[in-house]
């Protein structure tokens, strides 16, 4: 095979696995939502009604904020809760730049080929200040890496909070605790590990 074909295939293997990440971030969301609607699948249909991924999520957060108020642990519950909810939220925007993104190859004053998520490319506003600043648009390789794995610890993250309105409506005190403790665990490697709360940037 071609080695620039190769290097795009990889590059390409990279979008597909960040939108996987991101679907799994969704469905632990929606997860959530019926968990806290308790009552069969009725929170997964709500969830799914709706078209934007902000009003998924805003009814979430409310449902979720709604069950924990008033109980017994609601500021150790929320502040947990929205630790995860507020990265997220931050996540969202990277998320679009993805899947209306455009794979586009670029020259390096050396002549090297290289790989580039962009902006679309009708949207020359969007490609120009790069170019000024003698830059290369979007996001590389290593770039689209960092947001695989900030993406892998907030599912992470996303999945064990899947548990907390599980152990409200159980009233199991055990397991709530449990899984504060796991989360509260996990938070560095969220923040910590390859750039953390940080955007990647394209260089």
């Amino acid at each position: 095979m071609d080695k620039h074909r190769q290097k795009k295939d990889d590059f390409e293997r990279l979008i597909v696995r960040s939108v996987r990440l991101w679907a799994s971030i969704e469905d632990y969301m929606a997860i959530t939502l019926n968990a806290c609607i308790n009552n069969g699948h009725m929170g997964l249909r709500i969830f799914h009604s709706m078209e934007s991924t902000r009003a998924r999520f805003t009814v979430t957060d409310v449902a979720f904020n709604s069950l924990c108020s008033g109980h017994e642990r609601a500021s150790e519950i929320g502040e947990a809760w929205a630790w995860g909810f507020k990265r997220i939220q931050k996540c969202t925007k990277i998320r679009n730049e993805i899947v209306h993104g455009t794979i586009a190859s670029f020259k390096t004053a050396s002549g090297k080929l290289v790989w580039r998520l962009t902006a679309p490319l009708t949207d020359p506003d969007a490609l120009v200040p790069a170019f000024k600043n003698r830059q290369l648009p979007g996001k590389s390789a290593e770039d689209l890496q960092q947001i695989i794995d900030k993406f892998e610890r907030i599912s992470e993250y996303a999945l064990m909070a899947t548990e907390l309105p599980k152990a409200i409506h159980a009233g199991d005190d055990e397991a709530l605790q449990k899984t504060l403790r796991q989360l509260e665990r996990h938070r560095p490697s969220v923040v910590c590990r390859r750039g953390g709360d940080q955007t990647p940037q394209g260089h």
